[in-house]
C-alpha cells in the first residue's frame, strides 16, 4: 500500500503566543499515536485557526497553565504558523499509511523541503512514540545528535552531514528494546536527555529524522508488523541555553578574615541558600579579597564554602581554585585593565570530546555561524570517531585522539581556538589586551580574533596542500632536500626513502642540549633545536644522532606523536610557499578590536586597529603571512615570547585552545614579573563545560569584568557597609523552566 503524505504541522514544545488561539480538545490513549496526529490534522483542517496540545494523556485544549506540563507538544498547521510568525521548534510531515519493512525505503522524503540534510532514523515500538517524538522535538530544538537508546541498541556514526563516507541513514533497531530509556529531570521528571554531540548539518541544510513506528494500525485491526513514517525537520526556534552552573557566589572584602566571615555567614544559612532568586552583580573592583563559589548542588555548594574558608584560615595570601572550580584571591593579586592576554596553543593539542555539549550553553553561537563549515573546522568525523557510543557529554571523557596527521591537527586546534574564542568574547564580553601564539598558534590568533575576513577558506587547502602532508610531514620531502646532495631531485623524490626521523621533548635545559650537539656532531649535525621552552626543549632530526644527545645527557625523553620537520631548516625551503599559502584578506582597520598581537618572529608588536600604523589591508595581509612564514620556519623561542608579552604589561595568561598545554608549561616558572597567572579554558579528558565554566570563575575572582554568568542562583556579596546590590539576570535558564527562544 502505498504512503499518503499531509500538510505538514508545527510543533511547539511550549504554547505559542498566538493572537486568538482557538483549541480543540480531544481525548485518546496515550500509546495511539498516529490516531491522535490523524484527528488532529483532521481538526486543523477544519479550522486552520486552532492550536491543539497533544499530551502523554491525550489531546487536550489550551487552557490555564497547561502549557507548563513537561509532557506536552503544541500542534499548529504549518502554514498558519508561518502566517502568525510562530517559530517552530519542529515540522512533522505524517504518512499515515501502514507500510511494510519491505515498501518503507519507496516513501518520498522530498516533502521535507529541498534544502533537507541526510536523513537520521529511528525504529521505535509503537507505544513509545510519543515519547520518542517528544525526545527527538528537543533534540532538533537544541541542534543535538539524539541520544543512542541505552540497554544494547546498536549505535550508528554521528553523522557529518557535509561528507559521503557515512551511510545516509542513522539507524536504531530497538523495537524490542526501551528506546530513550534516560534519566529524568530531577525538576519535571521529564525523560529527555542530550547527547551533548552537535548535530553537523552543511550550510543551507535543514537537519531532519525519521521516526518508523512499528505494531500499530490505524484501526488496530491490520496483523503482523507494521511501520508508520513520521518525519520531523528541524524549526526555526531553539531550545533556552543551559545555565553553567546552578550555584554561583560572588564575594568581595578589604580582607582575608573579612571574607572568612561572609563566608562563615553563608554556610550556616542552608534555608537561604536554597530559597535565592537569580540574581548578579558584577563582583567590586578595587585591591580586596574575593572569591567565587560555584557547584551544581547543595551539598556540593556546602563543600566548596567549607574548603575555601579551611584555606583563607590559613593560607590567606595564597590563590586558589578548587577541583570544582570555586577560587580565592588574596588581596592586590587581581587583574588590573590592560593586562589580559590570550595566548593560542600548536598543533597537536585536539582531543575527541573537545567541544562536546557546548551547543547546550551558547546555542545562538552555532546558530548564527550555521553557514561556516562547523563540522570542517572542528574535524568532527575524525576526532569524534571515539566517541560515537557516547549517550551524554560525560560520556568516553578520557579518549585520546588517533595520532591526526598533521594537516588534521592544525584544522582541528585551530577550529577549536575560534570557537572558544567566540563564546570568550561574544558570550561573556572578553576584550583581550595582548594576543600571542605557540608556533602555530599564530595562525589560530590571527583566525580568531577577527582579523582575516574568512579564515575557513584556510581549511581545504591545509587539508590538501602538500605543504602539510608530504613535506613537513609524513614522507618529510624538505628534510630530503636538505639532507640531500646538490644533485638532489626534488620530482623524483617520491622514490626517495623517507627520512629516519625522531622528535623527543627533553627535560633539559636548551643550552645543555645545544652545547651536547656541538660536541657530539659539529658540521656533520643533522640534529635540531626546533623549539626552546623554560626548562625543557623539542629535539628533532636523524634517530641516530638524536639518540646519541639523549644518551649523552641523560635526561628524560619523551617521543613526540606528532612528527613534523617545523621550525628546523628544513622548512626554510618552504618559506616563499608559505608566504603565499597565509596571505589572506583582511578586515578593514576600522572594523578590527584594539589588541596587541604579538608573533615569535617579529620584534615589534602589532595593533592593526590602530590608525597611526597606516597600514593598508593589504599591507597587513602581506606583513601576517610574513611573519606566519617566519614563525614557522625558524626556532621558537617561547621565554622570549612571553617575556616580550610580560613587558608590554601582561599579567594573566588565558589559554584559549584544545588542552592546557601552555598553562602546564607555564604554571612554575618565574617569568621576569611576578605575580604572572595563566588559566586554561579546556582540559583533555574533562567535560568541556567544566572546564570553561573554571576559567570563567578564576577570571571572576581576579576581577575581569565579564557579562553574567550563566548561573540560576546567583548573588554577589560586598564589603561590609555595600550591602548587597543585585539585579534580576535574563541570562540563562534553570532547568526546570521551560522557555524556548527562535533562532536569528
Amino acid at each position: 500500500m502505498t504512503a499518503t503524505s499531509y500538510a505538514p504541522l508545527a510543533l511547539f514544545l511550549t504554547m505559542p503566543s498566538t493572537a486568538e488561539p482557538r483549541p480543540a480538545t480531544v481525548s485518546l490513549p496515550c500509546d495511539k499515536l498516529l490516531p491522535a496526529l490523524l484527528q488532529a490534522r483532521a481538526l486543523l483542517d477544519e479550522a486552520q485557526g486552532s492550536l491543539i496540545c497533544l499530551t502523554a494523556a491525550g489531546i487536550t485544549g489550551a487552557q490555564g497553565k497547561a502549557s507548563e506540563h513537561p509532557g506536552m507538544i503544541w500542534l499548529m498547521d504549518s502554514r498558519q504558523a508561518l502566517k502568525l510568525k510562530q517559530h517552530p521548534h519542529a515540522r512533522l510531515y505524517l504518512h499515515t499509511e501502514p507500510t511494510s519493512a519491505a515498501e518503507i525505503d519507496s516513501i518520498p522524503l522530498a516533502a521535507a523541503g529541498k534544502a533537507a540534510g541526510k536523513m537520521l532514523e529511528y525504529h521505535i515500538p509503537a507505544h513509545q512514540g510519543f515519547a520518542a517524538l517528544r525526545q527527538l522535538c528537543h533534540s532538533l530544538a537544541a541542534r543535538d545528535l539524539p541520544p543512542a537508546p541505552l540497554a544494547g541498541g546498536r549505535t550508528g556514526a554521528n553523522v557529518s552531514d557535509h561528507t559521503d563516507d557515512y551511510a545516509d541513514v542513522y539507524t536504531h533497531n530497538c523495537a524490542d528494546k526501551p528506546a530513550f530509556d534516560m534519566p529524568p529531570d530531577d525538576a519535571t521528571g521529564s525523560s529527555i536527555c542530550f547527547s551533548g554531540q552537535y548535530w553537523f548539518c552543511e550550510p543551507g541544510d535543514r537537519r531532519q529524522v525519521q521516526l518508523r513506528l512499528h505494531g500499530q494500525s490505524i484501526e488496530d485491526e491490520i496483523p503482523g508488523q507494521t511501520v508508520h513514517t513520521l518525519t520531523l525537520t528541524q524549526g526555526s526556534a531553539l531550545l533556552p541555553p543551559r545555565p553553567i552552573a546552578r550555584y554561583w557566589l560572588e564575594y568581595s572584602a578589604e580582607s582575608a578574615a573579612e571574607l572568612a566571615t561572609q563566608l562563615h555567614r553563608d554556610t550556616g544559612e542552608r534555608t537561604a541558600l536554597n530559597t535565592w532568586h537569580r540574581h548578579n552583580t558584577l563582583l567590586p573592583q578595587g585591591t580586596g579579597c574575593r572569591a567565587v563559589v560555584v557547584a551544581d548542588t547543595m551539598a556540593a555548594l556546602e563543600a566548596e564554602l567549607d574548603g575555601l574558608i579551611r584555606h583563607i584560615e590559613t593560607r590567606p595570601t595564597v590563590w586558589l581554585q578548587t577541583p570544582g572550580g570555586s577560587c580565592y584571591c588574596p588581596a592586590n593579586q587581581g587583574c588590573r585593565p590592560g593586562e589580559l592576554a590570550f595566548i593560542y596553543p600548536g598543533v597537536g593539542t585536539a582531543w575527541a570530546g573537545m567541544y562536546q555539549g557546548l551547543h547546550l550553553y551558547f546555542p545562538e553561537l552555532f546558530e548564527v555561524n550555521k553557514s561556516l563549515p562547523l563540522a570542517e573546522m572542528l574535524q568532527a568525523e575524525m576526532l569524534q570517531a571515539d566517541t560515537l557510543q557516547s549517550t551524554g557529554p560525560q560520556a568516553n571523557r578520557t579518549s585520546q585522539n588517533q595520532s591526526l596527521p598533521l594537516a588534521q591537527q592544525a584544522v582541528a586546534g585551530v577550529g577549536q581556538s575560534w570557537l572558544l574564542s567566540q563564546i570568550l568574547c561574544r558570550e561573556f564580553g572578553l576584550a583581550p589586551d595582548m594576543a600571542l601564539g605557540y608556533s602555530m598558534g599564530e595562525i589560530s590568533m590571527w583566525a580568531s580574533l577577527g582579523i582575516w575576513q574568512s579564515p575557513e577558506s584556510l581549511i581545504r587547502p591545509t587539508l590538501e596542500s602538500a605543504l602539510f602532508s608530504h613535506e613537513l610531514s609524513g614522507p618529510l620531502r624538505a628534510v630530503q632536500a636538505l639532507w640531500q646532495p646538490p644533485s638532489y631531485d626534488a620530482g623524483a623524490s617520491g622514490t626517495q626513502p623517507t627520512p629516519d626521523w625522531g622528535c623527543y621533548l627533553l627535560r633539559a635545559s636548551y643550552d645543555s642540549v645545544q652545547q651536547q650537539i656541538e660536541t657530539l656532531f659539529g658540521k656533520t649535525c643533522r640534529v635540531y633545536v626546533p623549539v626552546r621552552h623554560f626548562d625543557s626543549c623539542i629535539l628533532a632530526g636523524d634517530t641516530r644522532q638524536v639518540q646519541a644527545v639523549i644518551d649523552a645527557l641523560g635526561c628524560t625523553a619523551i617521543p613526540s606523536p606528532l612528527v613534523t620537520a617545523m621550525h628546523t631548516p628544513a622548512a626554510w625551503l618552504l618559506h616563499q610557499s608559505m608566504r603565499a599559502f597565509y596571505q589572506l584578506n583582511t578586515q578593514s582597520p576600522r572594523l578590527l578590536r584594539h589588541c596587541l598581537f604579538f608573533s615569535a618572529s617579529q620584534p615589534q608588536a602589532i595593533n592593526p586597529a590602530l590608525s597611526s600604523l597606516h597600514l593598508a589591508p593589504q599591507d597587513l595581509s602581506q606583513y601576517i603571512a610574513d611573519s606566519i612564514a617566519d614563525t614557522l620556519c625558524q626556532p621558537l623561542n617561547l621565554p622570549m615570547l612571553i617575556n616580550r608579552a610580560i613587558h608590554q604589561g601582561a599579567r594573566l595568561f588565558v589559554e584559549v585552545g584544545a588542552d592546557r598545554q601552555l598553562t602546564s608549561l607555564l604554571a612554575n616558572q618565574q617569568l621576569s614579573w611576578q605575580p604572572v597567572k595563566t588559566i586554561a579554558c579546556n582540559s583533555k579528558g574533562a567535560m568541556p563545560i567544566r572546564s570553561l565554566r573554571k576559567c570563567i570563575a578564576a577570571l571572576r575572582t581576579l576581577g575581569v569584568n565579564i557579562r553574567a554568568p550563566l548561573a540560576v542562583h546567583a548573588r554577589t556579596l560586598s564589603a561590609p557597609g555595600e550591602g548587597v546590590r543585585s539585579h534580576i539576570s535574563t541570562s540563562g535558564a534553570a532547568p526546570q523552566e521551560t522557555q524556548y527562544v527562535s533562532s536569528r
